[in-house]
């Protein structure tokens, strides 16, 4: 119970230190830079809670609630992580959040300028695009984007996601 605790109260800490110190340095305002931020700071839990379960396990045996706890304090990092760089990464200006925003702003009666807003939606899909080039997902053949070995790892992953969630393309 108490490697939960502190789990928690680290998580906390970790969300803190981002939103009172880093978030307004330009090495934390991009998505790389959160990403990096909490892969790390995942890392150094993984390694520090299996660590502790090496030396709890040579000391008493490995026991089923030693497993339980590291699988419950990676598991807590991840559920963590993932929603603070999903809240992140909406927070950025979504294509959503763009169309409200200039319905919002349009004099009533007015009638809303569709090519600029598929001129942000391709703006916006083209910065994905590149951001999969610039990590390594993907690289540009001629006219085409072809993922890279570390690509399709990285897909094979989320479809093993998408899998075990029953996630269905409808057409």
């Amino acid at each position: 119970m108490a490697w939960l605790l502190g789990s928690l109260a680290y998580l906390v800490l970790h969300a803190l230190v981002y939103l009172v110190v880093l978030r307004t340095r330009d090495a934390f305002r991009s998505e790389r830079g959160v990403f990096m931020y909490h892969a790390a700071s995942a890392v150094v839990v993984t390694l520090a809670v299996l660590i502790g379960a090496a030396q709890a396990s040579w000391m008493d045996g490995l026991a089923i609630e030693t497993l339980a706890m590291v699988v419950a304090v990676v598991c807590l990092h991840g559920i963590y992580s993932m929603t603070f760089l999903e809240v992140w990464s909406l927070s950025q200006g979504s294509y959503s959040l763009t169309i409200l925003r200039t319905v919002e702003e349009s004099p009533p009666g007015t009638p809303i300028d569709e090519a600029t807003l598929e001129s942000v939606g391709v703006g916006k899909r083209q910065q994905r695009l590149d951001g999969m080039t610039t990590i390594g997902l993907a690289h540009r053949r001629a006219d085409k984007l072809e993922l890279t070995a570390l690509g399709m790892l990285v897909a094979s992953g989320l479809g093993l996601v998408a899998w075990l969630a029953n996630v269905r393309q409808d057409a």
